[in-house]
């Protein structure tokens, strides 16, 4: 790790003119911005983002840490996960430091190097530098002279503070944020949702809500056999699924229920991915909480939810068999992700799931229709003999006329509509 103190001594460092404000500790004040070499920092594991690509590599290299022995091969490993996260994010502020340099924000490091914030221009500047090295090769932060070794809590403190501090966060997926959440607060348990919330800047109300749709998150991968695979949710971008689901939830007073639509739609959100998934599963919370339907839609996809568990246990049994020995969390996790990407949308099951809820659909709005018809027919009845007969004296032919006009059209129609009835319970006796 650097140590950019004893770099600002040996003339390696260069303060700049430029300076941030950042509050830490209840404390604002303006901090000395610095020039630093590009080799001399490192990306944060802890990082929000940066933590569900790690994550993802556990995953896929069966729970093994990422090595940061290496600085400049663990920097290019991170940036490469940082790109790919948002392309799009990347080369726009790569061309803004190309045309303008770093003066809108400065970042933050640590006095070892590690970045609390700036992580997109520091990778922005990793790339431009390697196009042009003479133009390119520093990074404005300031540096903060602590030592954190091993204080996590403090180190995520700093973290929020200062990401928080920025009126622009665009750059952070809703799920990233929500991971970085729930790994603080739940998980790993480095702040209180208290101390999340003041770090954050949050309302503490807006902090309950939050957590609540990542504790959500974490439900459901632990539903699908796969805790903690925060990669997952992002490659689905649950987000808003998630958002309207714990709305519905919250609003379920009856516990038992509350827990089996929860099931129930753990199912249905694993197996159906494609179009619009927010409107699917906002649609499908509503039959479940319909008066007529609702309560055999919802042991109807229980079923299905289990269906779903069973199958995918099968698979990880099947695969033991195959290697002949018990498989680790993460080749247990490999085999259930490659089972739902092969199950969602097209598979028996999913389309089975798609089907319930189609025709639970067309029984919810027929029989919103029929009561349509009758409370139309009520509706139109009470307007009618309301209408003060008397006003016909006072109105002149021509309006008299137009209303006998549609009079006799209305009793066409209510004719009509009489015999359809009437033909209904004649059918009904027989």
């Amino acid at each position: 790790m650097a140590d950019l103190m004893r770099a600002i001594r040996d003339g390696i460092v260069e303060k700049t003119e430029g300076t941030r404000k950042l509050t830490f500790g209840g404390e604002t004040k303006l901090y000395p911005v610095y020039s630093i070499p590009l080799d001399l920092p490192y990306f944060n594991n802890k990082n929000d983002r940066i933590a569900t690509w790690i994550e993802e590599y556990r995953f896929t290299h069966d729970g093994q840490e990422v090595d940061r022995s290496d600085i400049e091969a663990y920097n290019a490993w991170v940036e490469d996960f940082i790109v790919k996260s948002n392309p799009e994010r990347i080369e726009q502020t790569k061309n803004n430091i190309k045309i303008v340099g770093q003066q809108k924000v400065a970042g933050v490091v640590l006095a070892d190097g590690r970045i609390i914030d700036g992580n997109r221009r520091f990778t922005c500047l990793r790339r431009l530098n390697r196009e042009n090295p003479a133009s390119f090769g520093r990074f404005e932060a300031v540096i903060l002279d602590m030592d954190l070794t091993g204080n996590e809590k403090h180190i995520k403190m700093l973290e929020l503070n200062a990401q928080f501090a920025e009126e622009e966060r665009v750059d952070y997926a809703p799920i990233d944020r929500l991971t970085g959440l729930y790994n603080t607060v739940e998980r790993f348990r480095e702040l209180t949702l208290d101390e999340y919330a003041k770090s954050a800047g949050m309302k503490m109300s807006d902090a309950k809500k939050e957590l609540g749709k990542a504790k959500l998150m974490e439900e459901f991968l632990e539903f699908c056999g796969i805790p903690y695979q925060f990669h997952f949710a992002r490659k689905r971008k649950l987000n808003d699924p998630l958002k309207d689901i714990y709305g519905y939830l919250l609003k379920e007073k009856d516990d038992e229920r509350r827990e089996d639509m929860k099931l129930a739609t753990f199912g249905h959100l694993a197996l159906v991915s494609a179009g619009d998934t927010t409107r699917k599963i906002r649609d499908y919370m509503k039959m479940l909480k319909d008066p007529r339907e609702g309560r055999k839609f919802l042991e109807d996809q229980l079923d299905i939810a289990t269906e779903l568990s069973d199958c995918l246990q099968d698979k990880v049994d099947e695969a033991a068999k195959k290697e002949g020995k018990k498989l680790t969390a993460a080749q247990q996790a490999a085999v259930i992700t490659e089972e739902l990407d092969a199950l969602s949308d097209d598979s028996d099951l999913a389309k089975k799931s798609v089907k319930q809820t189609e025709e639970t659909d067309k029984r919810i709005k027929e029989a919103a229709n029929r009561e349509q018809a009758a409370n139309v027919l009520e509706d139109a009845t009470r307007r009618l003999e309301n209408i003060d007969k008397v006003i016909f004296q006072k109105l002149p032919k021509e309006q008299i006329e137009t209303i006998c006009e549609n009079a006799d059209v209305l009793l066409s129609v209510l004719q009509e509509i009489r015999m359809a009835a009437q033909a209904q319970l004649g059918n009904r006796k027989e």
